[in-house]
């Protein structure tokens, strides 16, 4: 689904020139949930906005599909750190929003709208504004904007990172069953190890700024996977100690 082929991305900066991401090449097959890891400020999320289309790289070419990207990718969903709901619009009509841009009968955006509430466990709550909703709640509303659409690609960048230990088992696993549901192509960037371990079939670690690929670690457990059961497992344990000890001469570099 995507190729990076040798990604450099340059930012001018007060103090000059500086290097983000350096020489990255990386195929992403379609389908496959992928998490990037590495130290923070290394060049994950600029390497994701390459992927988007927000950055243009000053070395190398993204593919998408084999075709060689300029511009806004329209062909994926994209998830910041923060939900973003429009404070003036309900739950439904937060959620609906990206099908106004479809040509769909009203039948069939009531009826998507409501299949994805429910999958994110909003039943209930369609006409309530995000005032009143919690953390949890406003954070799967957004979660259901992205996908209601059903894009191909899913960029998602520290959606959870926010939320308490409790509260992100619980939205991992809100994700995975929407991930389940269509099998859209993602990347997830995360600093939470279990949390790459639990839902990605590979994790990508990177080098401290500018970003290299340290790593590439294949996750065979098997699916699906339920987070609350998974992430304390010996199995997600031992992977998360092996992949620290991949990061912790970059965490040392950072420090210094």
């Amino acid at each position: 689904m995507f190729t990076f082929n040798n990604v450099s991305v340059e930012f001018g900066t007060n103090r000059g020139i500086v290097r983000a991401v350096d020489n990255v090449s990386l195929d992403i097959p379609k389908q496959n949930f992928v998490c990037f890891v590495g130290p923070s400020g290394c060049g994950k999320t600029t390497l994701l906005n390459a992927a988007a289309g927000l950055v243009t790289p000053c070395g190398g070419t993204v593919t998408y599909n084999g075709i060689p990207r300029s511009g806004f990718n329209r062909k994926v969903g994209y998830v910041t750190q923060n939900e973003t709901l429009f404070p003036w619009r309900t739950t439904a009509e937060n959620v609906r929003l990206a099908l106004e841009l479809e040509n769909l009968s009203p039948e069939e955006v009531r009826s998507r709208v409501s299949r994805y509430l429910s999958l994110v466990k909003l039943d209930g709550f369609h006409d309530h504004y995000p005032r009143q909703l919690s953390g949890g709640m406003r954070r799967r509303a957004a979660l259901a904007r992205t996908w209601i659409y059903e894009p191909e690609t899913v960029l998602m960048d520290e959606p959870f990172g926010a939320l308490d230990a409790q509260l992100k088992l619980v939205m991992q696993k809100q994700l995975l069953d929407l991930w389940e549901s269509n099998r859209s192509t993602v990347i997830f960037v995360t600093h939470d190890l279990a949390e790459a371990v639990t839902l990605a079939d590979q994790v990508v670690v990177f080098t401290s700024r500018p970003a290299r690929i340290k790593a590439v670690r294949k996750i065979d457990l098997p699916r699906p996977r339920d987070p609350l059961r998974l992430h304390f497992s010996p199995e997600v344990q031992a992977i998360c100690a092996e992949l620290w000890g991949l990061l912790e001469d970059e965490l040392k570099e950072v420090l210094q």
